[in-house]
């Protein structure tokens, strides 16, 4: 059994989710397996509600298992486990969250994969036997991550406008996790700004990143 939200339990909740999304193999294989992670995550509140917490992430793992055992190929396993990781996020996010906060969710969820997002959403929801029409505050939200995915925006290391050999010779750093940190925190910096992806900006902050320390 679920919750207030949903009108079915997790096995018919999760096979009417991939009866309801476009038949793609790793579109399928996503909605169906998309909530197996609840039962061993299941909680009961004082007040007698039922909550999953982190159902996502164990049920990735848990798909990654039942994909392997039954052989399915690496990219299909990597696809599928990738989007019932991250089927939450955007839920708590606020309709008025600011743009840097749309692309830090869509920089997680990764432009490869938005469009597959949008569909096991749409699914997921469907699917709860009891959502109605999105709020328009929702809608908005999706259609901003919609637009993302259209846009040159970066939201990847591969999308910053200097790669790791221009960290390299910038600060002098050598091969390694230096690097991965410096490469991260110009990232951090474009999603709050897309201004900061111009070659002459990520230099300066490629320099200050590597002269402060890890972690700040």
């Amino acid at each position: 059994a679920q919750n207030q939200y949903h009108a079915y339990d997790v096995w018919h909740h999760n096979v009417l989710a991939c009866a309801f999304i476009e038949p793609e193999l790793h579109l399928r294989l996503a909605a169906l397996l998309h909530d197996v992670g609840k039962p061993p995550t299941l909680s009961v509140g004082e007040d007698g509600r039922r909550h999953f917490f982190n159902h996502e992430q164990v049920g990735a793992e848990l798909a990654r298992e039942i994909l392997t055992r039954l052989r399915y190929d690496r990219d299909t396993i990597k696809r599928v486990t990738h989007l019932i990781a991250v089927h939450m996020d955007f839920h708590d996010l606020p309709p008025a969250a600011s743009d840097a906060a749309v692309r830090r969710a869509a920089a997680r969820v990764g432009r490869a994969h938005i469009g597959d997002f949008l569909r096991l959403r749409a699914a997921d929801r469907r699917a709860s036997g009891k959502a109605g029409p999105a709020s328009q505050g929702t809608l908005r939200l999706l259609a901003r991550l919609a637009a993302l995915e259209r846009a040159d925006a970066a939201l990847s290391r591969a999308d910053l406008r200097i790669d790791g050999n221009e960290v390299m010779r910038l600060t002098g750093l050598a091969p390694g996790p230096a690097v991965g940190r410096v490469l991260d925190r110009l990232l951090e910096a474009v999603l709050e700004d897309p201004d900061n992806n111009d070659p002459e900006r990520l230099a300066a902050l490629a320099r200050a990143a590597a002269s402060s320390p890890p972690g700040r």
